[in-house]
């Protein structure tokens, strides 16, 4: 089976208000953090 090199995921930002799509930003890079202090089995 031929998988693809990238998953194209479309971006939800043209869908959601721009006070949205930053709250999104900020729960991503939380997320992010959290994963990178060894969090990941609290969230």
């Amino acid at each position: 089976m031929n998988a693809p090199e990238r998953l194209e995921i479309p971006s939800l930002q043209h869908r959601v208000s721009p006070e949205e799509w930053q709250m999104r930003l900020d729960l991503a890079a939380c997320y992010r953090l959290a994963a990178q202090f060894g969090w990941g089995d609290l969230i």
